[in-house]
């Protein structure tokens, strides 16, 4: 048994570079993405189909790509969480790397429910947590959800 994994099975740069050029009309918001096989790959191994996925480190949300995928793939439910800090965007039309995240996000479910057909709601772990960066509540600091990142209700405090 070996544990190398060769591009042709689980992707490389370029074929990632290229994913988010479509997802993004033609301009890839980051330089060396992930690819989302590779995370599906992680997936597959390391999760259930009720798992929560925590990426710390999520630049453009390859991970949460690659779990939405593997939803439908296997009818999980597998949830993920990304954590980001707001670092400047090298394109004019995303104040942060959040914000290109957030976005890719959204296109990559539309892009999912749209190859696979279908056009009634379908829960791929679409979950969006924000921390509102020193907003506080009753003196705790909140947590939000989602589906949109822009309008969250509050999950939890602590």
């Amino acid at each position: 048994m070996t544990n190398l994994w060769p591009y042709s099975e689980v992707g490389h740069t370029d074929e990632a570079t290229k994913e988010l050029k479509n997802l993004f009309g033609g301009n890839a918001p980051f330089d060396t993405p992930k690819p989302t096989r590779l995370l599906e790959r992680v997936i597959h191994i390391a999760s259930d189909t009720d798992s929560i996925i925590m990426d710390f480190f999520s630049g453009s949300a390859t991970t949460a790509h690659a779990v939405m995928k593997k939803n439908l793939e296997d009818g999980g439910r597998r949830r993920f969480v990304l954590v980001q800090l707001p670092e400047e965007s090298r394109l004019p039309e995303f104040e942060n790397i959040c914000e290109i995240g957030k976005e890719r996000i959204r296109r990559a479910g539309r892009k999912i429910k749209e190859d696979a057909g279908l056009t009634a709601p379908a829960d791929l772990g679409y979950w969006f947590p924000l921390l509102a960066s020193g907003q506080q509540q009753h003196g705790k600091r909140l947590l939000y959800a989602g589906g949109d990142p822009t309008a969250g209700s509050v999950l939890a405090g602590g």
